[in-house]
């Protein structure tokens, strides 16, 4: 196996290893010796996909946000920041800065998802039957309605509530015998989960706009 260019970090140095089958084995066997460089050199040398190559993003970001501080946490930050502004391929880059995002609580450098005002944001949510006192129950919007969201913590509350309402709506319908024959408060269930299913596909409606909209970020 040709020899990676070795980086100056604040890391003490470290020993090569092979590749493995699969990156997400590679990112797993590197976080578990906390060899935070070479879980990102491996992230920098594969081809990114929306599987395997995100689990491994999404790990070795988070690990390396809880487990490193300082000078190393720094670097691994400014190298994943790096990372997600090069991909090409912009679903997956947006999905990417919203792993980030979560891991660290920190957006990506760049303009990689879209920009919205609040006053925006409400029209776009009334669209799908969201009030926006809906939304300020799930998220946190500036104070002023031509300020602008932040737009990556908007997309994970809504995602976030959709799958409340997703859990919800099984919750509801768990022992519920699959006949037409069935007591009142089977039906009622039955109702109340159809609403929980319908308001998820709302939320998740809402969010997959806000991730793809046609606003260019500024």
């Amino acid at each position: 196996m040709a020899e990676v260019a070795v980086q100056t970090t604040p890391f003490a140095t470290t020993t090569p290893m092979a590749d493995y089958t699969r990156i997400s084995d590679d990112a797993a066997i590197l976080l578990r010796r906390q060899d935070f460089p070479r879980a990102l050199n491996v992230l920098q040398r594969r081809a990114p996909d929306p599987r395997r190559w995100r689990w491994a993003f999404r790990k070795v970001s988070q690990c390396s946000s809880f487990q490193l501080d300082g000078a190393k946490q720094q670097w691994m930050r400014s190298g994943l920041d790096e990372l997600v502004t090069g991909i090409g391929d912009d679903p997956l880059k947006r999905e990417l800065a919203l792993d980030y995002r979560i891991a660290t609580g920190r957006n990506a450098s760049g303009h990689i998802l879209p920009f919205y005002t609040a006053r925006e944001l409400w029209r776009l949510a009334e669209g799908f039957g969201l009030p926006m006192e809906y939304l300020t129950h799930v998220t946190e919007l500036p104070k002023h309605i031509d300020d602008s969201v932040d737009t990556a913590r908007v997309i994970i509350d809504c995602r976030e509530t959709a799958n409340a309402h997703r859990e919800e709506a099984k919750r509801l319908v768990q022992g519920i015998a699959p006949s037409d024959c069935v007591p009142l408060a089977d039906q009622l269930a039955r109702v109340a989960a159809d609403a929980q299913r319908d308001a998820s596909a709302r939320w998740q409606a809402l969010a997959q706009r806000l991730i793809g909209g046609s606003r260019v970020a500024r």
